[in-house]
């Protein structure tokens, strides 16, 4: 290596490091989206793909998480069509809510929880236009696939996909 490709070399990892610095502080200021369920008393985090979506004509609010331990795969969300409320915190009341728990493999399995309607709420506890906070609870979820309801409830915060 010659003298000038050094010092080269040296100017410009020099730089990478001012640079780089404020961004890797920047990315670890900013949170992870957040979905926790809990599932007749069991508490489940959905830490992957965990996504919050506002303002669509069609889904005002929705929320998603996802957790996959080996062949196992879970998936919880919330959607809401009145949304937001008139006030923050509020509740939204016209909501669907949805737990799916499928694994597979030889024996596969699909176990399904859903409903929807006007007895169904989500509190929203903060919503500044970028960002969410919440909890729901429906004491009773229908399973579709023949199982026994479920009580599901859980809470959820991030930032809005998009923002």
């Amino acid at each position: 290596m010659t003298r000038r490709s050094g010092r080269t070399l040296a100017a410009v990892l020099a730089a990478l490091l001012l640079v780089g610095t404020p961004l890797t502080a920047a990315a670890r200021k900013r949170e992870k989206n957040e979905f926790t369920v809990v599932v007749d008393g069991k508490t489940i985090k959905l830490p992957k793909n965990v996504t919050f979506q506002a303002g669509s004509p069609s889904i005002p609010f929705m929320a998603l998480g996802q957790a996959r331990r080996g062949k196992r795969q879970r998936t919880g969300s919330v959607a809401c069509a009145d949304f937001p409320p008139a006030t923050i915190p509020g509740t939204s009341t016209f909501c669907t809510a949805q737990y799916q728990d499928w694994k597979l493999g030889r024996h596969p399995v699909l176990d399904t929880w859903s409903s929807s309607g006007v007895h169904l709420s989500v509190t929203f506890t903060s919503y500044d236009g970028t960002t969410v906070e919440g909890s729901f609870s429906f004491p009773s979820l229908p399973s579709i696939t023949g199982k026994p309801s479920i009580s599901f409830e859980g809470h959820f915060r991030g930032r809005l996909l998009g923002h």
